[in-house]
């Protein structure tokens, strides 16, 4: 019997107590020692199941225990009804957009409207995969022509000129392009110069993002799923990025402009440039598979004028 108590040594010194008839004995591993036990209330002696007292230190570990458990189930519910950051930057920018008379400023402008396809809507289109189709599948969407259900067009660039925006800047933004299911995402986006690019790669595939301004090679470069490249953009333009490593269904295009006042249409076609001084501009429309087009306008302070454009296929 010592053998067997020696072995218990790891929970507390064990104390031997014999209680009721001989024979009757019971040990008790807790550090501080048995409470005493009362006569059972069913058969004579004492009863370690009926009628014994319960011990104050096996509460206060229950009550521990529960009490961490309710608070991991509370942290947990909280963490599961946060929103996540990944699904807010997902959403749709223009379904926050600000109502109108929000919008403006008693110094500036504000110019706001629709591009839609003037023709009907092809049927979406798919690119054939030719390389790491065990990842990537057979084909991917095209996504250079996303024609909502009202016709409108998404991935359209708006950008204002004219002689009233000269001096006009606010600070470099930063921007980001990332491999995500073999395509490069998002397809089209604007900045203004001087802003940041991070090159990501989210797939565990190699990639490669080789940038063209015209014929000028302004960067390129391979994407294990583990670097991370910043980039400096500084002249304007329009930059196309393709994947060079065979994956010739791969693009991107990234207009860089010379202010901050531009704007890239949303699944609807809608965009907004907020804060235009007032004056006469140059509004000009870019889409990568239909002709570019401009339009006269001319934003007044405290206005929002509303512009809508039809692009012919």
């Amino acid at each position: 019997m010592s053998a067997s108590v020696g072995r218990q040594t790891h929970y507390g010194t064990p104390s031997r107590k014999r209680e009721g008839p001989i024979g009757s004995s019971r040990f008790c591993f807790l550090p501080r020692g048995c409470p005493p036990t009362r006569p059972s209330t069913v058969t004579g002696g004492t009863s370690s199941l009926v009628g014994n007292r319960r011990r104050p230190e096996l509460d206060a570990l229950r009550r521990r225990f529960l009490r961490r458990v309710l608070a991991r189930c509370v942290l947990a519910c909280f963490i599961l009804a946060a929103p996540s950051p990944a699904a807010s930057q997902a959403a749709d920018p223009a379904e926050s957009r600000a109502p109108a008379h929000q919008r403006v400023s008693r110094g500036t402008g504000t110019l706001a409207g629709t591009l839609r396809f003037g023709g009907s809507p092809p049927r979406p289109g798919v690119l054939r995969v030719y390389k790491e189709r065990a990842f990537c599948g057979s084909s991917v969407p095209d996504q250079s022509l996303v024609i909502g259900s009202a016709g409108g067009l998404k991935n359209v660039v708006v950008t204002l000129s004219g002689t009233g925006l000269q001096g006009h800047s606010r600070p470099p933004g930063a921007i980001q392009l990332d491999n995500v299911g073999c395509r490069f995402a998002p397809h089209v986006q604007a900045t203004q110069v001087g802003s940041t690019l991070l090159l990501l790669n989210s797939d565990p595939i190699l990639h490669d993002a080789h940038a063209r301004l015209g014929r000028r090679t302004v960067f390129n470069d391979g994407l294990p799923w583990w670097r991370r490249v910043k980039r400096t953009l500084d002249r304007p333009g329009l930059l196309k990025i393709i994947c060079e490593l065979h994956h010739a269904w791969m693009s991107a295009y990234i207009i860089v402009a010379p202010n901050p006042f531009f704007a890239v249409t949303d699944s609807r076609g809608r965009y907004v440039i907020e804060d235009i001084p007032p004056g006469a501009y140059e509004a000009r429309f870019w889409h990568e598979r239909l002709d570019e087009t401009s339009r006269r306008v001319v934003v007044k302070a405290g206005e929002e004028r509303q512009m809508d454009v039809l692009l012919p296929p």
